[in-house]
């Protein structure tokens, strides 16, 4: 199964993530900027993953999700910062874009990172996030015939 993850990370909390999923599936990771350098239709996996943002994907992600249209199996990740809501922030983030895709999503994945400006999560994505994020991924290779999983 070809993969590409497509990413964007304000602080480096979601490039972490991104990097521990794309080193497990053995696949390309590529920065949001980047992405016009790159045809999705080629790849039978898109992960996107985004920080949160007032429940949100970033501008970007937003931008591309408007614009590309993912036609193939598809996993959703993200990292949010606030304590509490940031955890429900982040699944209104995920159904925000699952609800645009509306296609065959294989996978959802949402972990804490350190929020520079409330300084929640210190430290945070840690090794057992990291560890988490791994899991997702190898769920995502045995789950590619269509059940969906999610982990946070």
């Amino acid at each position: 199964m070809k993969s590409i993850i497509i990413y964007d990370s304000i602080t480096g909390n979601t490039k972490k993530v991104a990097e521990v999923i794309a080193k497990t599936l053995k696949c390309e990771l590529i920065h949001i900027d980047k992405i016009s350098e790159y045809k999705i239709e080629k790849y039978d996996l898109v992960i996107l993953g985004s920080p949160v943002h007032g429940g949100m994907p970033t501008r970007k992600i937003k931008k591309f999700l408007l614009k590309k249209r993912i036609k193939k199996s598809y996993a959703l990740f993200c990292t949010y910062g606030l304590w509490f809501f940031g955890n429900i922030l982040a699944k209104n983030c995920l159904n925000y874009i699952d609800k645009i895709i509306n296609l065959n999503l294989i996978g959802k994945f949402r972990c804490p990172g350190f929020h520079q400006i409330v300084k929640m999560y210190k430290g945070r994505p840690n090794k057992n996030d990291l560890e988490k994020a791994k899991e997702f991924a190898e769920k995502l290779i045995q789950n590619k015939n269509g059940r969906k999983n999610e982990i946070n």
